[in-house]
């Protein structure tokens, strides 16, 4: 039996570096059980997985979501840093 699931993000201005990140993670397959096609949408990103069984549909959906997760707090700790630099560099005084 094949298993289909079909998951739409909408990302915003990030969607381009969550394209970026997750390029080599779909280039190759996590298991031959699945495949998973990431595709650019006009708000986001659409992800199209296709497994052999629930099992791998589950666990492909789970690699992703771990994935996209750990995107979004890098980006949000890139943000924050670039925040705090904004009015310039402070150093502490001795």
């Amino acid at each position: 039996m094949k298993a289909r699931a079909l998951l739409a993000i909408d990302l915003g201005s990030d969607r381009e570096a969550f394209l970026e990140a997750l390029g080599p993670e779909t280039r190759t397959p996590i298991t031959g059980r699945a495949k998973v096609k990431v595709r650019e949408t006009e708000k986001g990103i659409a992800l199209e997985f296709e497994a052999s069984d629930l099992g791998a549909l589950r666990s492909s959906i789970s690699a992703y979501a771990r994935w996209l997760v750990a995107i979004s707090e890098s980006l949000d700790a890139l943000s924050s840093t670039r925040s705090s630099h904004r009015g310039g560099m402070t150093h502490p005084r001795p």
